[in-house]
């Protein structure tokens, strides 16, 4: 009976777990389960976003755009953004009109610009930080957008355009960030002669101020 006893007690302390293995156990869990979220320095959700920008645009080889834009666009979150925008364009001759005019004896289909107003939905898929040549660190965000409006020019009051592009934020305060945006607006005009698609291709450089300017810092999950 003694005997049968003694082999019952050195069972269960060897198979019984330590409680120096239960403490490390309950440790690497404990570890596996830890999520980690990182503070996002710039917020945008819930602000609005003016800008006012520098515009070249690239039409025609006959005559070329530059001009002024003003943006407003209202962030519904830290992803998507809704807004409108206004572009003045001033329109320049170029030497191939000159030169397509007094050698061919021709007067250019003309359709310079006016304005542009567009209304549009943007998507922030991207944001980052990236060292500015060793000077410190910038953060970031790439964005792309769709929408659509009219376009002014010599030959249409309000010509029927789209808009599609991608652009990127470069932060220096909670409210204040310079902007770059390539896009394509194409428009529908009607010539003298024909009528079709003219693609509108612009950059837009400038500068946005966030409202409100000063956000508290949160955790964006």
């Amino acid at each position: 009976m003694l005997r049968r006893l003694g082999i019952l007690v050195v069972l269960v302390a060897v198979l019984a777990p330590s409680p120096g293995a239960a403490q490390v156990l309950s440790e690497e869990e404990y570890h596996r389960n830890i999520t980690i979220h990182q503070r996002r320095p710039f917020l945008e959700g819930n602000r609005v976003e003016f800008t006012a920008a520098g515009v070249w645009a690239a039409s025609s080889g006959l005559y070329g755009h530059y001009g002024a834009r003003g943006q407003l666009d209202y962030h519904i979150n830290e992803d998507f953004y809704v807004g409108a925008g206004y572009t003045h364009f001033f329109a320049y001759d170029t030497g191939l009109k000159d030169e397509v005019e007094q050698d061919f004896k021709l007067v250019s289909d003309r359709s310079e610009m006016w304005y542009q107003a567009t209304l549009r939905f943007g998507w922030v898929p991207i944001v980052g930080k990236a060292s500015l040549f060793g000077l410190g660190i910038g953060y970031f965000d790439t964005h792309i957008f769709l929408g659509g409006g009219v376009t002014g020019t010599r030959l249409s009051v309000a010509a029927p355009t789209g808009t599609f592009g991608v652009g990127t934020r470069w932060f220096f305060t909670q409210g204040l960030s310079v902007n770059l945006e390539l896009a394509d607006s194409p428009y529908w005009e009607t010539f003298l002669k024909s009528e079709g698609l003219v693609h509108n291709v612009t950059v837009m450089l400038g500068i946005s101020i966030f409202l409100p300017y000063d956000v508290e810092d949160r955790f964006v999950k």
